[in-house]
């Protein structure tokens, strides 16, 4: 096993109406899940390859539970990455380098795609964006309590593969344009998370 340290900021946008299932550990609303995740990565590095700066973006569909999902991705890594960087965050986030994300080498059915694109993500003041070149874009804000507060879960199954707590959004808008490959969706007010992540893992010698 190779080892990884990464940290940064991840987003995730999604179909559901309200706070994303997966993380409270319930189906998909309507048995379905179309969604994005996205990590944009401050520092770290794979075995010997530095991925600071580097960000990777993940499209995915599954029906059912997530337990016992065989999930579709398309996954893009932004266009400043050389081969070889794509290589080892291709490896990493498929999950299969083992580790906190190892979960994410279960659940894949189908890597359909491995692009380079076009990657802006942001988490500015109560906004979050996502753009992926002509395929994905998503805005939102974070969702505000009574005591005024941001919303976020503690404990969450997600904690592990994302972040260990998020900020609960909601978004103005959401689009993937993926033609042929399932994942078309353009919607409005749907679940929205965003926060840090920090993965690392020794490898094996």
């Amino acid at each position: 096993m190779t080892s990884c340290r990464l940290a940064g900021t991840f987003l995730e946008l999604c179909n559901y109406k309200t706070v994303c299932p997966c993380w409270v550990n319930l189906p998909p609303d309507e048995d379905r899940c179309t969604g994005v995740f996205a990590w944009s990565i401050d520092e770290g590095a794979i075995g010997d390859i530095d991925v600071s700066g580097r960000q990777v973006v993940s499209l995915s569909f599954h029906a059912g539970h997530r337990d016992a999902a065989s999930q579709s991705v398309r996954m893009y890594v932004d266009d400043d990455a050389d081969d070889t960087q794509i290589e080892v965050l291709e490896h990493v986030f498929s999950g299969r380098l083992g580790g906190l994300l190892e979960e994410l080498g279960t659940l894949l059915g189908e890597l359909l795609s491995v692009e380079k694109a076009p990657i802006d993500i942001r988490a500015e003041g109560t906004s979050m964006t996502l753009t992926v070149g002509r395929r994905v874009r998503g805005d939102a804000e974070v969702l505000h309590g009574s005591d005024g507060g941001v919303v976020e879960p503690a404990h969450a199954r997600l904690s592990t593969v994302l972040g260990p707590r998020a900020d609960v959004g909601r978004s103005s808008s959401f689009r993937i344009d993926a033609p042929g490959m399932g994942f078309d969706i353009d919607v409005t007010g749907r679940a929205a998370m965003r926060g840090r992540f920090e993965y690392e893992h020794a490898g094996i010698a």
